[in-house]
């Protein structure tokens, strides 16, 4: 709970002026914005690929866009993973409200099926159909291709269909296939702000900044009755795993976390195929292990969850989405591309000593982490 993300001061709970809520987001560094590490930060081979790219194909102006009433489809194309789904939204929800009456389709992951179900966006499809886009003319269709990886098959696909107006990242020698080329986004740059601006090209302007996924009546019953079925009500969710081959916070962190809490009632959801983590704090705590859930049903648990902690992933900013309490623990060397943009009912510890990329996780008693916990949960 933060006045502001800019200035990074943290708010304190009404109720016990004396507790603090986590760590402020704190201010980029200068030299990030300086030219010299821009250029650096995307990369010597990337910029002579790009130099290679200016020199040998030809300048047009960039196509007028169509005005709304004029475009019949808008194909957005985006890999995952679960987090970076999470920070779209805002950009699928300006242009589902900008292009209402056009056909909307996105290729994407089999998450994203479950995460934007009932969110009235239009059609979701695998990316191994995008080969198979074929479908009405292309002179009327918008392509957003936020992939940011240099896929070559993929790019010959879009080039070969001829859409009139085709958006995407100029990275990796890509920047022949996109007639809108988009800057990278720099590591100081949010994702959310970043999608944002490459819907901004097209001329759809922001709906708003914080992402927000279904969670309506139904979502709520369901989840309800999961937690009625295992004789639960609100209990707190402990996320102990982490995505990919990253670091997390370990596993005793949690344990010591949830026995501060023992007077609370707790459960973990393994997030990952890989368990021997939950598990471990499942074991180690007593207390139930959630597994082998689908994204929809772990969406219908958190909705109705008293509050989620969690390592840096998916699943705790799928949560703060859907406007539950939050205490994330990162260590993120770049918090600024996935800080929430929510600025409530959210907490967040950062493994790194102030002012330098070394981790340890002992700076941070757990007591102030159950401190935090307490306070959200308290503030609902």
């Amino acid at each position: 709970m933060r006045e502001s993300l800019k200035t990074g001061q943290p708010t304190r709970m009404s109720h016990a002026s004396t507790l603090s809520l986590g760590d402020p987001l704190p201010a980029p560094p200068a030299e990030i914005n300086s030219p010299e590490a821009r250029s650096a930060n995307r990369g010597f081979g990337r910029s002579l690929r790009r130099l290679w790219i200016a020199l040998t194909h030809l300048h047009r102006p960039l196509p007028l866009m169509p005005a709304k009433d004029q475009v019949e489809r808008v194909i957005v194309i985006h890999p995952g993973p679960l987090r970076e789904l999470v920070f779209l939204e805002p950009a699928l929800r300006a242009l589902r409200i900008r292009f209402s009456k056009a056909e909307r389709i996105l290729y994407s992951t089999a998450e994203a099926a479950a995460l934007y179900a009932g969110s009235g966006w239009g059609e979701i499809h695998s990316l191994d159909l995008l080969a198979n886009e074929t479908k009405h003319t292309t002179e009327d269709s918008v392509v957003i291709d936020l992939t940011m990886r240099a896929e070559y098959e993929l790019a010959k696909q879009l080039k070969r269909q001829r859409f009139s107006h085709r958006v995407g990242v100029n990275l990796g020698g890509r920047g022949s296939f996109f007639n809108i080329p988009a800057q990278p986004p720099l590591i100081n740059e949010h994702m959310v702000d970043f999608y944002l601006q490459v819907v901004e090209m097209i001329g759809t302007g922001s709906m708003g900044l914080i992402p927000s996924l279904p969670h309506g009546f139904d979502r709520r019953e369901r989840g309800r009755r999961f937690w009625h079925e295992r004789e639960l009500t609100q209990p707190i969710v402990l996320l102990p795993d982490w995505e990919g081959d990253g670091l997390g916070w370990p596993a005793d962190i949690f344990i010591d976390t949830g026995r501060t809490l023992s007077d609370q009632t707790l459960v973990v959801i393994a997030e990952s195929d890989d368990q021997a983590r939950a598990r471990q704090v499942a074991d180690a705590l007593e207390c139930p292990l959630i597994d082998n859930l689908s994204l929809s049903a772990k969406m219908d648990v958190l909705a109705t969850s008293a509050l989620i902690v969690g390592n840096d992933g998916g699943l705790i900013h799928l949560a703060n989405a859907m406007d539950r309490p939050t205490v994330t623990l990162s260590v993120n060397p770049h918090p600024w591309r996935t800080w929430p943009r929510s600025q409530v009912n959210h907490a967040i510890f950062r493994g790194q000593e102030d002012g330098t990329a070394h981790v340890r996780f002992d700076r941070i008693p757990v007591s102030d982490i159950a401190a935090a916990v307490l306070g959200l949960k308290d503030a609902l």
